[in-house]
């Protein structure tokens, strides 16, 4: 039907297009990240911290950007501080106590079960710095063969092959590598690292992730806790399921397979389980966490991993009205998910800068040899894929002409004009 008549707001609309919107009152965020760089953002107050997040990636140019998240200190629970999780779906005001500028830590959140199926070089780079750091810390115990071994990976990334004139007798004296670092330890590195002739930074790193995904605290969430008799354990959530710890030793592992409900009332957290196959009695697992808080994280982070290992894609179940307790999901993508994802935008010739080790040094042990290699590092350390290197640097003709252009023509100008100092500056050239 037709219509036969019209009305448009004239005054109203001028009013909608000239209203003035307030100021956006920002907040400044410190971002720390893996190579102990930092960069400041700045957010409205009122966004959400997925709104800073996706700012982060983008300042890094991270495509596999799943596995990471940002950190901060909340000593909420007590005097010791710990450092929590972000949520993405709340305001980064309303998480972090305290006034602007807030810090936050970039880290890494999801450990990749294997390492090789992360697309790109940058992306195992970030994994590499974060289990370095993880050593240093003591968050990621390791036996000393196995530490020697990675700290040699670590060396030979950063230095490139062992040379016995460019690399003295204590070389390694300014690197940190594990806590209690010594002479032995130090051998120990220099005897592997002469036997990595060949790796380039990329293969050692990748070596170096393949042999700390088979530590036993690899990608371990770990909580404070004690059993039903009161005595003091660890809770470690995993990409695997639930994993209790005595005095540093793994006594019981509850896989995601035979979880059936994970739960918490107050400061009690609850594992439902079921048996094998043949027998199919449920059981009931209560610990006991030190406040309210911590068991609520607990069990917020036992669902995260569950979600992003387990599952290939997020279903949002409908909410009930009357729906009792907590009512949080994990809410980004899946493991599945992003690797299905990072195989159509994974980039294989992406050239970055590797950061060099915390160690301040200009020469090796004041011995006058410059601390250089292959991959020509310096304060940081630049390394660009053979493919990317072929087709950014120009010919040796390019560069004789570009030599030439650069003398030449400002020297016969000058001795057009001034015969005795045109002279002089073609002795200088020469």
């Amino acid at each position: 039907m037709r219509s036969n008549s019209g009305t448009y707001k004239v005054r109203e609309n001028e009013i909608i297009h000239t209203k003035v919107e307030p100021p956006v009152k920002a907040v400044k965020c410190v971002i720390h990240f893996l190579d102990d760089t930092s960069h400041e953002i700045e957010v409205d107050r009122r966004s959400k911290a997925q709104v800073l997040l996706e700012l982060v990636y983008d300042h890094l140019d991270l495509v596999e950007k799943d596995y990471f998240s940002l950190q901060y200190e909340d000593d909420t629970d007590g005097p010791e501080e710990r450092m929590r999780w972000v949520d993405p779906l709340k305001s980064v005001k309303r998480q972090i106590k305290g006034g602007s500028p807030y810090h936050l830590y970039f880290r890494v959140k999801f450990y990749v079960t294997d390492p090789s199926k992360l697309q790109e070089e940058y992306t195992r780079y970030h994994f590499f710095l974060q289990i370095k750091k993880d050593i240093l810390d003591g968050k990621l115990a390791c036996p000393p063969n196995v530490s020697t071994l990675l700290g040699s990976y670590a060396v030979q990334s950063e230095l490139g092959d062992y040379s016995q004139e460019e690399h003295r007798s204590g070389y390694l004296n300014e690197f940190r590598l594990v806590p209690n670092q010594d002479k032995q330890y130090q051998s120990e590195v220099m005897r592997f690292h002469q036997q990595h002739k060949g790796q380039t930074p990329a293969d050692a790193e990748l070596n170096y992730l393949e042999r700390a995904k088979h530590l036993e605290m690899y990608g371990v969430d770990l909580h404070n806790a004690k059993d039903s008799s009161g005595i003091d354990i660890q809770l470690g959530v995993t990409c695997d399921g639930v994993v209790v710890f005595k005095n540093n030793r793994k006594v019981d592992t509850f896989t995601w397979t035979r979880i059936i409900k994970i739960s918490f009332k107050r400061k009690q957290f609850f594992i439902q389980t079921r048996g094998d196959s043949a027998d199919q009695t449920e059981t009931i697992i209560g610990f006991n966490m030190f406040t309210y808080r911590s068991c609520k994280i607990l069990w917020k982070s036992c669902v995260e991993y569950h979600s992003f290992f387990r599952l290939h894609h997020i279903k949002q179940l409908p909410r009930k009205w009357y729906q009792l307790g907590s009512k949080f999901r994990y809410s980004g993508r899946t493991e599945y998910e992003a690797q299905q994802s990072s195989k159509r935008l994974a980039r294989s010739d992406k050239p970055f800068q590797r950061s060099s080790s915390s160690q301040l040094r200009h020469t090796i042990s004041g011995t006058g040899f410059s601390n250089r290699n292959m991959y020509d590092r310096k304060s940081t350390t630049s390394y660009t894929p053979t493919s990317a290197l072929n087709r950014s640097q120009p010919p040796k003709s390019a560069l004789r002409n570009s030599f030439s252009a650069r003398w030449v023509v400002p020297v016969i100008h000058t001795m057009i004009v001034h015969p005795i100092n045109g002279l002089f500056n073609v002795l200088m050239a020469i």
